[in-house]
């Protein structure tokens, strides 16, 4: 029940947020939100400002994870104590190879649908449809009848099958 609540608030906010860009904008809404703001007044160049910074600052939040991860595994495997200079010199090469590492995909896919075309048809797809036919068939085989194994086994290989169209149609520029 709280999960329909909040779906509904959710909704209902979009739907308040889009009749108020149209009622503010029009028919010449821009696609990229910031595009509709002036620059002449302080309070827009603030709004855009944010905009712009908002996403450097969640890249070292979203990395930080990942780089622990890394800088533990390589403390461990090579004994260096979590405290001293040397950890804190590994720890500044670790991240600076990282943001590196994000860099060189950055630039390597020169449009950045591409990436989001392939995660969507790839990742979700596999992770939506394909992954839990795949469990539920597997985990439960004995207590599923002819139908549902059927059912979940077709489920399953056209999850599987539509994740790698997806994704080559992603890769080679054609229709995702």
């Amino acid at each position: 029940q709280m999960v329909d609540l909040t779906y509904l608030i959710s909704c209902v906010s979009y739907v308040l947020m889009a009749v108020a860009g149209y009622v503010m904008f029009g028919n010449s809404a821009q696609s990229e939100i910031t595009l509709n703001l002036s620059t002449k007044n302080m309070i827009s160049r603030v709004i855009i400002w944010i905009v712009i910074v908002n996403p450097v600052t969640k890249f070292a939040l979203d990395l930080a994870p990942i780089a622990l991860g890394v800088e533990g595994y390589l403390a461990m495997s090579f004994g260096i104590p979590e405290r001293g200079c040397f950890f804190f010199m590994l720890s500044c090469i670790v991240r600076t190879l990282l943001v590196g590492l994000a860099l060189i995909i950055v630039i390597s896919a020169p449009n950045f649908a591409t990436v989001l075309a392939v995660l969507g048809s790839l990742c979700s797809f596999t992770i939506s449809v394909a992954f839990p036919c795949w469990c539920y068939v597997r985990l439960f085989w004995n207590e599923l009848g002819w139908p549902e194994r059927i059912f979940n086994i077709m489920g399953a290989i056209f999850g599987t099958i539509f994740a790698i169209l997806g994704t080559w149609a992603a890769l080679s520029g054609g229709p995702a």
